[in-house]
Formats: C-alpha cells, structure tokens, sequence
C-alpha cells in the first residue's frame, strides 16, 4: 500500500462523499412525507 493517493483514489473518494450527499439529501427532502406514510402502513 502506497502513502500518496492516485487519481483513481481521489475519484473515488469524490464520488462516495457525492453519493453519501445525495442520499443525505434525498433522505431529508422526503423524510417527512414518506416516513409518516410507513410508519401508518407498518402500524
């Protein structure tokens, strides 16, 4: 294992912080209107 970090890595790395962002983002923007909707459907 190498100590400096190679252009795939970077990329890598760039695209999981975007992805996790993505998924924060979609998570929060239907957090409270589809979380209700299961929770009502699982009770």
């Amino acid at each position: 294992m190498t100590s400096d970090l190679s252009g795939k890595d970077i990329i890598l790395i760039d695209a999981t912080i975007l992805s996790g962002l993505l998924i924060l983002l979609t998570i929060s923007s239907f957090s409270p209107v589809e979380f209700p909707k299961t929770r009502v459907s699982q009770a």
